[in-house]
């Protein structure tokens, strides 16, 4: 049940009492859920590459042209360039590679080592970031064929983000490549559940 569900009855005419009441206990229920929570830090102190990453994020989610990816590599480079322990945009520049190698606009033998590169720079500065994960594991499995050490990858990104459908559906990838075809099946359908243009 919700943190505010509760039973408020009030006179029908009274009905903006009724409101105020009902905002000022959700807004206190909600207080006492959130003390003792940080605030979420920010990913770099750096006001210009925290606007560049913004526009590489943008560019990256834009469409599936070769020309978005080249445009999201350059938003990351230039953020990585002003704070190289920017470890949010070092996630994305490998995710944005990624893209590029997987989908033919780039040679995979080439663009995989720097995939993998930006992935362990971004795990190295902050092991929270489960794009890293997923970028790093689509290398394992694609480029060095481990497909055990891609599906502890994946999973990393699963228990760090379990609503990210990305981790669910390179999963599936992974389970296939290991012969388990069922749990890929239930992977994939998780990530359709979670993404249904998937």
């Amino acid at each position: 049940s919700h943190v505010w569900s509760d039973t408020y009855e009030q006179k029908v005419l009274d009905v903006f009492s009724a409101q105020l009441d009902i905002a000022r206990v959700i807004s206190e229920r909600l207080k006492l859920k959130l003390d003792g929570v940080s605030p979420p830090t920010k990913p770099t102190s750096i006001k210009e590459a925290y606007d560049l990453y913004l526009r590489g994020w943008h560019a990256l989610r834009q469409g599936w042209s070769s020309e978005d990816y080249l445009e999201a590599l350059d938003y990351f480079e230039q953020a990585i360039d002003l704070d190289p322990g920017f470890a949010q945009a070092h996630a994305l520049h490998s995710v944005a590679n990624l893209a590029r190698a997987n989908f033919r606009y780039a040679n995979p033998t080439e663009t995989y080592p720097a995939v993998l590169e930006h992935a362990e720079q971004a795990i190295g500065l902050d092991d929270s970031l489960p794009d890293a994960y997923v970028a790093m594991g689509w290398v394992q499995l694609s480029y060095q064929y481990d497909w055990r050490a891609a599906e502890w990858s994946f999973r990393r990104a699963m228990e760090l983000a379990p609503s990210y459908y990305m981790g669910h559906l390179s999963l599936a990838w992974a389970l296939q490549g290991g012969g388990f075809l069922d749990a890929a099946l239930r992977a994939a359908q998780r990530a359709f559940e979670l993404d249904p243009m998937t």
